[in-house]
């Protein structure tokens, strides 16, 4: 850590940071002091610096280190602290969630090479004083999306991800959970969903050419429990993390119309769940068992996710088969048959509902007065979209991995069966 910049080890970068000069060394009597309400701060603190450094970082009243929790903490955002390291003792304070940012700060202040050697005496950084401020108070969402919909991923590797998440100060993991490609979560009034959804039988091999899509010959499967999601729920939780699940509808839905066929516009077709990138043109029809399941989904799926946020996709819908369906097109005639009125009626029901929809287009979800919209199509769009009344989640289209591009990335073998493998 360069002392004339010390601020350049912390990310994100302290808003304000002065030395005060000198080390803090941590060894196997150095022990933490949290006051009344830090002791889950504490607590992570053990776990994250404990293992690598071997310093057992037990309770005592008298510890070096201070975990102070001040709910009455001003001027420093909304997840902003206050974190200083002196020769004899380090102090954090900060109100409820920020206590978590500053562990993680914590963390990040060992010196470069100390980390991971076996136990013994660890020279803690610089002595510096960031409070971190600015960002956090003008990114509120800074998240990641892992689509574990068209590459099943075991709950293992979600939860290491929400640990490098929580170390890059990022706060959300919003978790794509269905897709044409595969459907991961169990919902108990549908159980078809992860037996017969969450398996394809092949994949497709790159974006594909001149000469049509190659395939690979390996099946592909696996789905969570409830159990591993409410679990992965809390790991987060303790880290300061929120986990927003989306739920796909009414398009991206072939996995779900591949198990309940007589949810789409043709229910005497059978369906094989995707096996394709790209965008499919199977959606769910119009008829009222079809509001009666998205419903009943978006009910189990926030007894599940106590998230303020559920994704509900929206985007990439073609309407080919809605305007070849005199089902469909009866109903857009009809009084209640218009975008604000069959959304709102979608998310809502007659009698509870999403408490904040998210979707990428608003205007598909008219008469839901409350919704946030990931600006995926530029920051002009995610500007209007923050009107009053909305919001929007910047999601750059330059900054995601294409299906089709994953090749690029370490690959996970197949067929995975690791977790709840579908059955």
């Amino acid at each position: 850590m360069p002392a004339s910049r010390p601020d350049l080890a912390l990310l994100p970068r302290p808003s304000r940071i002065s030395s005060l000069g000198g080390r803090l060394t941590l060894d196997r009597s150095t022990t933490v002091r949290a006051l009344p309400g830090a002791e889950p701060a504490a607590d992570l603190l053990r776990s994250l610096v404990g293992p690598p450094t071997g310093l057992p970082l037990a309770p005592s009243p008298e510890g070096r280190i201070v975990l102070v929790l001040d709910d009455g903490l001003g001027g420093l955002g909304e997840e902003g602290y206050g974190l200083t390291v002196g020769p004899q003792a380090l102090r954090l304070r900060a109100a409820r969630r920020r206590l978590l940012r500053g562990v993680q700060t914590i963390r990040q202040l060992p010196r470069r090479g100390a980390v991971g050697r076996g136990a013994g005496s660890r020279p803690l950084g610089a002595a510096v004083r960031p409070e971190i401020h600015r960002v956090c108070r003008t990114w509120p969402w800074r998240g990641a999306l892992l689509d574990v919909a068209r590459h099943f991923l075991p709950i293992g590797y979600l939860h290491r991800y929400v640990d490098l998440l929580a170390l890059h100060k990022l706060n959300v993991l919003h978790l794509h959970l269905t897709d044409d490609q595969g459907w991961r979560m169990p919902v108990d009034a549908y159980p078809r969903l992860t037996t017969v959804g969450a398996r394809r039988a092949r994949s497709q091999k790159g974006p594909g050419g001149p000469e049509g899509a190659e395939f690979d010959s390996v099946p592909h499967e696996g789905a969570y429990t409830k159990a591993e999601l409410r679990g992965l729920v809390r790991y987060a939780a303790e880290r300061g993390v929120t986990v927003v699940p989306e739920i796909e509808m009414p398009g991206h839905v072939r996995a779900a119309l591949a198990a309940y066929p007589e949810l789409g516009n043709r229910p005497e077709r059978r369906l094989e769940v995707w096996d394709r990138w790209g965008v499919c043109d199977t959606i769910l029809g119009v008829h009222e068992e079809v509001f009666a399941f998205c419903r009943t989904v978006l009910e189990e799926v926030m007894d599940v996710f106590p998230s303020p946020y559920i994704h509900i996709g929206g985007e990439e819908c073609p309407t080919t088969e809605w305007e070849e369906s005199p089902a469909a097109r009866e109903r857009a005639a009809g009084p209640r048959g218009s975008r604000p009125g069959g959304a709102a009626r979608l998310v809502h029901g007659p009698d509870r509902g999403v408490p904040r929809g998210a979707g990428p287009d608003p205007a598909r979800l008219g008469g839901i007065r409350h919704r946030t919209a990931p600006g995926l199509h530029g920051d002009g769009v995610a500007r209007r979209l923050a009107r009053p009344g909305g919001g929007a989640a910047r999601a750059p289209g330059d900054r995601r991995v294409p299906p089709e591009d994953l090749s690029r990335l370490r690959p996970v073998r197949r067929p995975v069966r690791t977790g709840r493998p579908a059955r």
